[in-house]
C-alpha cells in the first residue's frame, strides 16, 4: 500500500494541488501542456474525475488515447448533454 503525503511533491495529491491553483490562475491551456508534457511517454490516459471531460478533449488533440470516468452523476449527466 502506498501511503500519499500532502507536503511530499511526489504525491497525487501535491501534483493536483499545484495544477488546481493554477487552472484558476492562469487558466487551462498553460496547465494542459504542462499536463501533455509529462505524458509524452504514454499514449493511453485514464481521467479519473474527469468533470465535463475538457481535458479529455484537449488531450485527444494531443493524440493521446483517453478514457474518462466521473463518480458525479450531475456532473456525468451535464458531460453526455454536452
Amino acid at each position: 500500500m502506498i501511503r500519499l503525503r500532502p507536503n511530499d511533491p511526489n504525491t497525487i495529491e501535491a501534483w493536483n494541488m499545484e495544477y488546481s491553483k493554477e487552472l484558476f490562475i492562469r487558466g487551462n491551456r498553460n496547465v494542459y501542456e504542462r499536463i501533455v508534457f509529462h505524458l509524452k511517454d504514454c499514449s493511453t490516459v485514464f481521467d479519473y474525475g474527469c468533470g465535463m471531460g475538457e481535458l479529455i478533449s484537449y488531450l485527444e488533440k494531443n493524440e493521446k488515447i483517453v478514457l474518462g470516468y466521473e463518480r458525479s452523476p450531475l456532473i456525468s449527466e451535464r458531460a453526455t448533454k454536452g
